[in-house]
């Protein structure tokens, strides 16, 4: 049955100085949080496909949905999350398949770098597909097409 809400697991980590947040964000190591998380494997005709956001001063106007040609995979709305908050999305998403990710604010202001620096990536296993650096990169929205591989 798809999507395998089973395997998706989410994970936070908060950014103890928003002003230093390019030492904070993760690395090939995965985030240790204060209890085990469980870890999940894919399918061998599916990838780990990682989404990490770190929210801004105003992470209440910020949203993502991930999507394949037919179905709504994964999506959060950060109106109750804290600032300056990491949250990692993983998901096991099937090889050859076209799939979008958008984010969205709804002030416009994106999530960098009036109100704090929020930044955001997504990667296929081991492979980053975007990285933000905690540059401005959209106002209202932007909308990644990928396929995974």
């Amino acid at each position: 049955i798809y999507p395998k809400t089973t395997n998706i697991t989410y994970t936070t980590h908060q950014i103890d100085d928003p002003a230093n947040i390019r030492d904070s964000l993760p690395t090939s190591t995965p985030i240790k949080a204060p209890t085990d998380i469980p870890t999940f494997s894919c399918a061998s005709d599916e990838r780990n496909f990682t989404f990490s956001i770190t929210t801004d001063y105003y992470s209440n106007e910020t949203e993502f949905f991930l999507y394949d040609d037919s179905f709504m995979i994964g999506s959060w709305d950060f109106a109750s999350s804290e600032r300056f908050e990491e949250y990692i999305f993983d998901y096991c998403l099937p090889i050859g398949r076209n799939y979008t990710l958008e984010l969205t604010d709804t002030f416009g202001d994106g999530i960098c770098c009036d109100a704090g620096y929020g930044t955001y990536y997504f990667a296929a296993d081991d492979t980053v597909l975007f990285d933000s650096n905690a540059n401005e990169t959209f106002y209202f929205n932007i909308t990644f097409i990928f396929t995974i591989d």
